[in-house]
């Protein structure tokens, strides 16, 4: 078989590498994986060459797997559908940043301080705030629900949009800081989009 006709082996780079890191995050924070499995995963991920070498470090979790294709970094068409009926007011995609958890825990797990290289994007409708990070939902607050209120979010300098919140806030069996920043010259406009909402105001 010619070698580029297999899909396991055709080569990644950042993005696909930095999409399962934060899909071997989100299954840590889940207790699908402990933390030495984690860690070990998470540094094969970082030294992984093709996309075979990538799917083994998933093969046995489900979603989000990381795995996903071009939506990495982009609102899929349902969701995009849903907030283009909410009156969307602004998109901003294609993004790279990081998340950082700090003083987590969950179950047994503790994570002092861990940075996630990710890539995605944020919307802001009429309704609520999305962020979409390597493949997946982030955050999907609406900003009629008071949980609106625990977050925190801020524009660096016109160029990084940063969302805060406290993981105890939103799930009961979590505790300690995430802060998620995406770089984007539009991070005024998505803050102001924000600040205008009913809660926000």
């Amino acid at each position: 078989m010619d070698e580029t006709s297999d899909p396991d082996s055709l080569r990644v780079g950042h993005v696909e590498r930095d999409a399962i890191t934060q899909a071997l995050v989100s299954h840590l924070v889940a207790g699908r994986l402990s933390l030495p499995e984690f860690e070990q995963r998470a540094q094969a991920a970082a030294e992984a060459r093709t996309q075979g070498d990538l799917s083994a470090l998933v093969h046995d979790l489900p979603e989000p797997h990381g795995m996903a294709g071009h939506s990495w970094a982009r609102i899929p068409d349902t969701l995009r559908t849903s907030l283009a009926a909410e009156n969307l007011v602004a998109l901003a995609e294609d993004l790279s940043g990081s998340i950082t958890y700090r003083g987590y825990r969950v179950g047994g797990i503790k994570i002092r301080r861990r940075e996630v290289p990710v890539v995605g994007a944020v919307a802001v409708s009429g309704a609520r705030l999305v962020v979409w990070t390597s493949g997946s939902k982030h955050v999907d607050v609406p900003f009629t629900n008071p949980l609106w209120l625990a977050l925190t979010i801020s524009a660096e300098r016109s160029r990084a949009l940063r969302i805060s919140y406290r993981a105890e806030s939103f799930r009961s069996d979590r505790s300690g800081r995430v802060d998620i920043r995406l770089e984007t010259d539009r991070a005024a406009e998505l803050l102001h989009a924000a600040q205008r909402s009913p809660r926000g105001r």
